[in-house]
């Protein structure tokens, strides 16, 4: 349950952080998007116990960006308010999509062994509030 906390925080980033098209803002929310996607590409391909544990190093390294890209999303602070409906309705489509991917195969990790421990990479990656 703790992963899907951590899930729907990153949604949350995404539509938060994202700027108008090209400035700091949208670069953070593509490469948040990129990364969920990296993370599902990793994560679908885990089937077993073997294939989980092949999959920790390339999860840990998506980990890594993903904690160095909240450090930097907390440095840039929120986009104007007024940005943020307008960029809700530009990522809405694509985060329903992704995210919805990523609660399937934290879902499906859960009952594989060694599947839940991938998923604890991510649990204490500091994001912007």
């Amino acid at each position: 349950m703790k992963q899907v906390a951590v899930l729907m925080g990153l949604l949350a980033l995404v539509v938060v952080m994202s700027g108008c098209g090209g400035d700091k803002y949208d670069r953070a929310a593509r490469e948040m998007i990129d990364c969920m996607k990296d993370m599902n590409s990793v994560l679908e391909g885990v089937k077993d116990k073997g294939s989980a544990e092949a999959a920790k190093p390339k999860m840990e390294k998506i980990a890594k960006r993903m904690e160095a890209l909240g450090k930097r999303m907390k440095e840039m602070g929120k986009p104007p308010k007024e940005r943020e409906e307008e960029l809700e309705k530009k990522y809405e489509k694509e985060m329903k999509e992704v995210m919805g991917n990523m609660m399937k195969n934290m879902g499906r990790l859960a009952t594989i062994e060694g599947g839940a421990d991938l998923g604890k990479l991510f649990e204490n990656i500091e994001m912007p509030d």
